[in-house]
């Protein structure tokens, strides 16, 4: 049997390394907007990337490793967000008095469509998940979005606020006073007994939106073998670090050691942008599954976690898992994206 979910598991990264790679082309040079193109590109590939990983998060299979990648994927969406809102405020005329309607406000409507989707999702399954449960006031309904939209998206509504508060009233030093906030708010959450997953990609935000403000020197840095070798460095010392044991070596608290892995996890995020900027940098990726899974990117994050749960409760083999909970957000995440560009059309 565990010679079948090998091939299983090397199927997966098979297809996702595919689907990466097929159709990229050679380039010398990259603009800024050209670089953040080829971010968003990825979009789809690294939210399949998180359904996979949560599906197979707590098992012991060749897989396992893409359930430890998440917090990188959740660097990458960090990333390409404080390196969409730095390129629109720079490249937009007043572009802050319109951030809390296109920003904030949109991710809040899109967590309350999800919320109504994955309720009637569980409403019609006939296995029964704590999603189906109706929110019947307003205090149960803010709950329900709250608690079933995951972190990532609590976590970013704070940076989108801090990322308007700073840049619509300071003039200088913004990056600074947003990175050192950044830092209160990561003390804040380990203090009051936050788990590694909110702190662990923090770095990726600022991150974003340094690259956009410093792109030209980034490059140019990142162009030399120097700059080449200190990001595979970084990577290498984040990755090794970030998966100790510092509960036996240390002799120290759970709540401790998630902290210090919070830290190194964020250094292997720092080392895994540099690389993938070096890959953008010199490939432009592009094909078709790549362009189709990009465009519903956003609905398939918010609708994987209704079809776990459904997984879950029927104890699925992983790999039934995984194709099951994939093939199921795909679709529903395609009927949500399709029906609200109709109504927006009309």
């Amino acid at each position: 049997m565990n010679i079948y979910l090998n091939i299983f598991s090397l199927m997966i990264y098979l297809i996702l390394g595919c689907i990466l790679v097929i159709g990229n082309k050679r380039r010398t040079s990259v603009t800024s907007d050209e670089y953040f193109q080829s971010l968003n590109s990825l979009r789809g590939l690294f939210a399949i990337e998180i359904v996979i990983g949560h599906c197979v998060r707590y098992e012991s299979s060749l897989l396992t490793p893409l359930g430890n990648f998440m917090l990188i994927s959740v660097g990458f969406f960090f990333y390409v967000s404080g390196f969409g809102l730095a390129r629109s405020y720079h490249t937009k005329p007043d572009y802050m008095r319109s951030f809390i309607l296109h920003r904030f406000l949109h991710l809040i409507y899109v967590a309350v469509i999800a919320l109504l989707i994955t309720t009637a999702v569980a409403l019609l399954s006939p296995i029964y998940t704590g999603y189906r449960d109706i929110p019947t006031t307003p205090a149960l309904f803010l709950s329900a979005v709250r608690f079933r939209t995951n972190w990532y998206v609590r976590e970013l509504l704070i940076l989108y606020l801090l990322f308007y508060l700073i840049y619509r009233f300071f003039a200088k030093k913004r990056l600074t006073l947003l990175s050192c906030s950044m830092i209160v708010l990561a003390i804040i959450l380990y203090t009051t007994g936050y788990t590694r997953c909110f702190l662990a990609s923090m770095i990726c935000f600022p991150l974003g939106i340094f690259s956009y403000e410093n792109y030209d020197r980034i490059r140019a840095f990142l162009s030399t073998l120097r700059g080449k070798l200190i990001s595979l460095l970084i990577l290498i010392a984040g990755f090794a670090l970030s998966y100790l044991n510092y509960e036996v070596l240390l002799n120290i608290s759970f709540q401790s050691s998630e902290g210090i892995k919070a830290i190194f996890n964020n250094v292997l995020c720092l080392g895994f942008t540099g690389l993938l900027w070096i890959f953008l940098d010199n490939y432009k990726p592009g094909n078709s599954i790549l362009k189709f899974l990009t465009r519903i990117s956003t609905e398939i994050y918010f609708m994987q976690f209704i079809f776990i749960a459904i997984a879950e409760e029927m104890k699925l083999a992983y790999p039934v898992k995984i194709i099951m909970v994939v093939g199921m957000d795909i679709l529903v995440s395609l009927l949500w994206n399709m029906t609200e560009k109709r109504l927006r059309h009309r």
